[in-house]
C-alpha cells in the first residue's frame, strides 16, 4: 500500500506563485515552446493533484493499484519499499483519469462494506441455533 503522510502537503501553495510569475512574464515569452510546456506541465499537474489524493487513501488494495497498473499499461511497484509518488508520475495518470476515480472511489466503498460485513459476522458468530423437529 502506498504510504504517505498524513495528511500529505499540499503542493498547490508552492505552484501557485510559480504559475503567476509565468502569467506576468512578457507576452513575446508567451510565444515559446518552452513557457507552453511549462505552462501545460503545471496545468496537468494542478489537475493531478486531486487524483493522487485518492490514490493515497488507505482503502486501496493491491486489487486496486493492480486494476489502476492494468488500465494505465504502467507497472506499479506498490509493496516495495521504494515505491515513491515519482513512480506514480511516471504513468499517464490524466489520460485515465475518471477511470483511476472510479476505481479510488469503489474501495473506499468496498472498504465499508467490509467493515460492515465483519461486524455481522462477529454479531451472527456467537449466536446458536437450535432446531426442533415438530411432528405433526
Amino acid at each position: 500500500q502506498f504510504r504517505v503522510q498524513h495528511p500529505p502537503p499540499h503542493p498547490l501553495p508552492l505552484l501557485k506563485p510559480l504559475f503567476c510569475r509565468c502569467r506576468k512574464l512578457p507576452r513575446a515569452l508567451k510565444d515559446w515552446p518552452a513557457f507552453n510546456d511549462l505552462k501545460q506541465k503545471i496545468d496537468d499537474f494542478n489537475e493531478t493533484c486531486p487524483l493522487l489524493e485518492l490514490m493515497t487513501n488507505k482503502a486501496l488494495k493491491a486489487r486496486h493499484w493492480e486494476r489502476i497498473a492494468t488500465l494505465t499499461g504502467h507497472p506499479f511497484d506498490f509493496e516495495s519499499d521504494t515505491f515513491a509518488l515519482r513512480n506514480i508520475m511516471e504513468a499517464p495518470l490524466l489520460q485515465f483519469k475518471e477511470d483511476i476515480e472510479d476505481i479510488c472511489i469503489s474501495a473506499v466503498k468496498e472498504k465499508d462494506i467490509e467493515a460492515k460485513l465483519k461486524l455481522v459476522i462477529s454479531e451472527w458468530n456467537n449466536e446458536e441455533f437450535t432446531s426442533h423437529s415438530s411432528r405433526i
